[in-house]
């Protein structure tokens, strides 16, 4: 079996937890980065909601997109409408405790103790508080626990606490009384008693198992709430947009990088958004290096991942085709411990990904400078079969080149790139004078501006005179 996960083929069945796990064929490091920077800035209240979240699988059905941002969109109109059940509810959501092996062990009939038992009585009592302040949250049901409440807090006192009862025995009562009235250890009446309290648990334990489906339910339903409140949060903490689920092409207006935004910000920089769209057919992206053709690709598959988990998207407005798969291709994806070269390791998973297409497997395909690591030649020659390809099989893809003469019929965007060389005298100077935006080009070859940005980074003049030099015999 082939060790190198990056060379197989995926299932596209995967969850959060594994994504985030670098585990999955064709999940890269910065695929990976970005998509965390997301899940870790999910304000979540609940120590449970994190275990629940990663489970969570990759959709590929549209209507169960639509759901999930539907009950997201419900849960960000409610609470701007209900500001103090909100703040509320985030409180009650932060008291929840992940005890679900305690769960399992009622379900699995063995007997709990008085940790347990006060760990299920609070679950009970917090479950009934905010059941009545998210009656009129449609998608939000859960099991009646009054029952458990009665068990677990036989003097409805309604007090945290829990310890076997006067109440669960009169005879317990009875022997404790003599135990508080008697000066000395009364060795056999302490017998007595732990063997009734002992008692007392393997009744409680015979009494709550048959809730024990209703636990677990009712945990999964706080844990989802709490998911969806996050979410909601992270919109307006993000300004992220609802996707709309597509059909023939994907649209994106002003979709951005959330994390190199942020890193951006904190370096006093602006980020450019950008519009793009991605039609059933390919796109050959070119421009200047530092164009951000790469963190572009970055971007559409951080979309596409966030959209087919249910989440919303970092842009102004999105448009987003469901596919059965993502298949980024760059750099990063290589492994250097599997014994073959980044040119082999690349190729194969070209080849791959042109398998699943011939299977019929609908996939966004993000390929980045592919056949960069081989002679021009040959290498322009794979892009242009890839290309080819990807335009007869009317596959939603994306490549970005620095190869010339690439002719074949598929829609040419290229980075506009440096806005005014004359002004920029210093790195800052140059990434403030790049325009990021696309613009359709029928051009057949890529920029030239390498030398022009090594000069205004102070690049040995030795090295840029001969380069030169050089250029112009060529021509």
């Amino acid at each position: 079996m082939n060790n190198n996960p990056s060379l197989e083929k995926t299932s596209d069945h995967f969850t959060i937890a594994e994504m985030i796990s670098g585990k999955i064929p064709f999940i890269c490091t910065t695929q990976i980065t970005d998509f965390q920077y997301i899940i870790e800035n999910l304000p979540l209240q609940s120590t449970l909601s994190k275990r629940y979240l990663f489970s969570q699988k990759y959709m590929r059905e549209p209507q169960k997109i639509e759901n999930e941002l539907n009950n997201i969109d419900f849960v960000l109109r409610w609470k701007q409408n209900n500001v103090q059940k909100a703040e509320k509810i985030n409180f009650l959501l932060s008291q929840f405790r992940d005890i679900e092996k305690t769960f399992q062990n009622l379900h699995n009939n063995l007997i709990l103790n008085d940790i347990d038992f006060f760990e299920i009585k609070n679950f009970a009592f917090l479950t009934q508080e905010i059941h009545i302040l998210c009656q009129d949250i449609p998608f939000f049901k859960i099991a009646n626990l009054d029952k458990i409440v009665i068990l677990l807090d036989p003097q409805n006192t309604h007090s945290q606490g829990f310890y076997i009862y006067d109440d669960y025995s009169s005879e317990l009562a009875i022997l404790r009384k003599q135990m508080r009235e008697n000066s000395q250890n009364d060795t056999d009446l302490i017998t007595q008693c732990i063997e009734i309290e002992d008692n007392i648990r393997i009744k409680l334990s015979q009494n709550l198992q048959p809730f024990a489906e209703k636990l677990l339910q009712n945990s999964a339903q706080i844990a989802y709430l709490d998911i969806l409140f996050a979410k909601a949060h992270q919109i307006n903490d993000l300004q992220l947009c609802r996707p709309q689920t597509a059909v023939e092409k994907t649209v994106y207006q002003k979709i951005f990088n959330p994390l190199i935004k942020n890193i951006l910000q904190s370096k006093s920089k602006e980020y450019q958004p950008i519009d793009i769209e991605l039609e059933n057919a390919p796109i050959l992206l070119t421009g200047i290096n530092m164009g951000g053709k790469t963190v572009l690709l970055r971007t559409l598959a951080l979309c596409q991942t966030l959209y087919q988990f249910g989440f919303f998207v970092p842009s102004r407005s999105a448009c987003i085709v469901p596919k059965d798969g993502l298949r980024l291709s760059m750099e990063d994806n290589v492994n250097a411990t599997s014994g073959l070269s980044s040119f082999a390791l690349e190729i194969k998973r070209l080849s791959s990904i042109l398998d699943e297409i011939n299977e019929g497997k609908s996939l966004l395909v993000l390929l980045d400078e592919p056949a960069r690591s081989t002679n021009p030649e040959e290498g322009r020659a794979i892009v242009m079969a890839v290309l080819k390809i990807l335009a007869e099989k009317h596959v939603n893809s994306c490549v970005t080149t620095h190869y010339d003469c690439i002719n074949i019929a598929a829609k040419q965007l290229r980075v506009k790139g440096l806005k005014d060389t004359h002004n920029s005298h210093s790195i800052n100077d140059l990434l403030n004078n790049i325009d990021y935006s696309l613009t359709e080009t029928k051009e057949i070859n890529a920029p030239h501006e390498a030398l022009s940005i090594a000069k205004l980074l102070n690049i040995n003049k030795e090295l840029l005179s001969i380069a030169e030099e050089i250029l112009s015999i060529e021509k």
